[in-house]
């Protein structure tokens, strides 16, 4: 610096040898928990000189994933041809929206009639996560307590009375971007028609038999929500509904007509939302990592434990792109994973994805 005054090199000291160590000192000897362990060093104890979160590595959390479940309706060609609302789904082509929808929602027909755009092996929605805008309806937990009555002196005692977890009714509210041809919109379409006409029974319509000698439901469907790492790699929470059932269906604000406006395009065309009435809400909770991954067992038996690595492998980093759109998700716990060679190894339950050998 002294003989080039444009010779910047180790102005900031990012090529200063041990700058760790150098910056570390520093940081330490002016009272913050230092540079490289702030949050190990925050956690030990109390700090002397001076408060407040110094140095603190903050959450980053930000990438949030939403898995809707596919039903398992009764779509036959029997069942379909007694409703005037579902009859349009008879003789579509392989190659046609009408057998993407009907496939994804009777997993059975799919299989039989193979839909080009269908991968029949993901136990989820992908249209929904993929065009996903929002999703909310988890609410805040509470402890309830009760208290007992003053005594003389006033003096009152109180308990916990309840769990921390909601077992009632809530809402769920997911919106859409809603892509060209209408594919959500018609898929909600189908799925609601079906509730009605199995609830009413107006046109003998049938659930399948082995959910209706279960006393089971074939309509609903589980509502997840993974919060991911930067990185969108690793799990930091999860979320899910113990049953979900879309209720709405935003028919007028599709019907609407606004001549008044430059736009030809109807208010409800740049987006569709969606309501389900939920009950239950779990998170964090290791079963619902099994369960997340029961469903792609449910789709995939031999993507079960004993016989995974046989007859799938799981995709490394590098090879997402070359896969894209064709893999099935698993939560399992890593150690020591590392992105690349010289970086460090990472722990924790890692969203990984797996495609057939």
């Amino acid at each position: 610096m002294e003989q080039n005054e444009n010779d910047f090199t180790n102005y900031t000291g990012e090529t200063l040898d041990k700058r760790k160590e150098l910056f570390d000192a520093a940081m330490l000897d002016s009272g913050t928990p230092g540079y490289t362990a702030p949050l190990i060093n925050s956690l030990r104890g109390f700090r002397l000189l001076g408060r407040g979160p110094a140095m603190m590595p903050l959450s980053d959390n930000t990438i949030g994933l939403a898995f809707v479940t596919r039903p398992q309706l009764n779509l036959t060609d029997d069942n379909v041809s007694r409703s005037e609302k579902l009859c349009s789904l008879m003789g579509v082509s392989q190659y046609s929206i009408g057998a993407y929808i009907r496939g994804m929602l009777d997993e059975r027909w799919a299989a039989a009639n193979q839909p080009i755009m269908l991968n029949n092996q993901i136990p989820f929605i992908t249209c929904l996560t993929e065009y996903l805008k929002t999703s909310t309806g988890f609410g805040d937990l509470q402890i309830q307590t009760q208290s007992s009555e003053p005594g003389i002196r006033d003096q009152v005692y109180q308990r916990v009375s309840s769990k921390l977890e909601e077992n009632g009714i809530f809402t769920m509210a997911q919106t859409y971007y809603n892509p060209k041809p209408s594919v959500i919109p018609a898929l909600f379409q189908v799925w609601e028609d079906y509730i009605s006409e199995v609830t009413s029974g107006d046109r003998n319509l049938s659930p399948r038999d082995f959910y209706l000698f279960g006393n089971r439901i074939d309509y609903d469907c589980r509502i997840y929500h993974l919060i991911m790492n930067k990185d969108a790699e690793f799990l930091e929470h999860i979320f899910a509904t113990v049953q979900s059932i879309p209720t709405t269906y935003p028919a007028g604000s599709m019907a609407n007509i606004d001549n008044t406006q430059n736009s030809l395009r109807a208010e409800g065309q740049d987006d569709f939302s969606v309501q389900f009435s939920s009950a239950g809400m779990r998170f964090n909770e290791l079963g619902l990592i099994q369960s997340f991954n029961e469903h792609s067992y449910l789709y995939n038996p031999a993507l079960r434990p004993e016989n995974r690595n046989t007859y799938y492998r799981m995709l490394s980093t590098k090879e997402y792109q070359a896969y894209n759109y064709g893999a099935v998700p698993l939560l399992l716990p890593v150690q020591g994973d590392k992105r690349n060679d010289s970086g460090p190894g990472r722990y924790g339950i890692k969203l990984t994805w797996w495609v057939s050998r």
